[in-house]
Parts: structure tokens; sequence; C-alpha cells
């Protein structure tokens, strides 16, 4: 007997588990981190063929960072994202 899971109850249990995520500001400050470094908004070309498939591969899980997010609330990447970029300032202010 296979154990495959139904994409309704897979899909269900990822929207749980990213939920779950924005439940916690440290867990939300990875995310946007995640968003941040893997350049999913931004080209994956790079000077050589390699480079740019190992760019376009963080891209990738850039994007599956967003819509897992997405399909919590259309806001809450974007939440993330923004709640990142304040603490990455706070950071650089505060090591200056």
């Amino acid at each position: 007997m296979d154990n495959i899971i139904s994409p309704d109850i897979r899909a269900k249990e990822e929207r749980n588990l990213a939920a779950a995520l924005l439940d916690s500001r440290e867990a939300r400050l990875f995310c946007g981190l995640l968003l941040e470094e893997s350049g999913f908004l931004g080209s994956s070309m790079r000077d050589t063929p390699v480079l740019s498939a190992f760019a376009e591969g963080q891209r990738l899980v850039g994007q599956r960072v967003f819509e897992l997010l997405w399909h919590v609330s259309d806001e809450a990447p974007l939440k993330c994202m923004a709640e990142y970029g304040e603490f990455a300032a706070w950071m650089s202010a505060v090591s200056a």
C-alpha cells in the first residue's frame, strides 16, 4: 500500500506549517531573510551557466517560501519582508 498524501491534505498541512511560522517574530524574520537572500524577485542570470543555475535554484526556494506564506495570507510574505527590512536596518544602525 502506497503512503501517498492527497494534494488537498498536503496543501492544508503546508498552510498550517506556514501559519505557525507567522506566529513567531523570529520565524517571520527568518522567512523575510530567506525571501531576501534567495533573490526571488530578481534575475538569476550570472556570469556562467553554473552560477546562473545555482542562483535559479535559490530563487525557486524563495518563490516556494513566498507561495507558502501567501496561501496563509496574501499580505504575509510582504509583512515578513518588511519586518526583516526593519530588523536589518536596526542591525546596521547598532553595528555602525
